[in-house]
């Protein structure tokens, strides 16, 4: 990038979406690009996360869990237990009360229903930790 005070592409701010569903992943892909200048990365299991937050940490986590499997709360748990301080929302489909309350202690910044969101919503709850400097108007 050749603008004054741009930042090049290494030095953006990482945005991480994990979820195993490509196509919303893509979605929101779009939909974060046109409100934000951030680097947005995918990730697709738990592995993966882990990879890419030891190797470099986002300014935020979208994570999708579904609490009847491991892999998202270990996930969120391995982000933590790292030492990891970045804000994690995590994204899951009829959230009881119970995985509410255990999404909290296992250090997600916020738990939120996928059947009870949609993309303004969660953009509201994305923007308060994406650096202002970042987003668009």
């Amino acid at each position: 990038m050749n603008d004054v005070g741009a930042r090049e592409e290494s030095h953006r701010h990482i945005l991480l979406l994990a979820d195993t569903d490509s196509s919303q992943s893509e979605l929101l892909r779009q939909f974060v690009n046109k409100r934000a200048d951030i680097d947005i990365r995918l990730a697709h299991g738990t592995q993966q996360v882990k990879e890419m937050v030891d190797r470099e940490p986002p300014v935020l986590l979208l994570l999708a869990v579904d609490w009847s499997k491991t892999e998202g709360p270990d996930a969120l748990q391995y982000v933590r237990s790292k030492g990891h301080t970045f804000p994690v929302i995590t994204l899951s489909y009829a959230l009881s009360d119970q995985e509410q309350r255990h999404c909290h202690e296992l250090g997600a910044t916020a738990c939120l229903d996928k059947n009870k969101l949609n993309l303004e919503t969660l953009w509201g709850e994305m923007k308060k930790y994406i650096p202002s400097e970042d987003l668009h108007g």
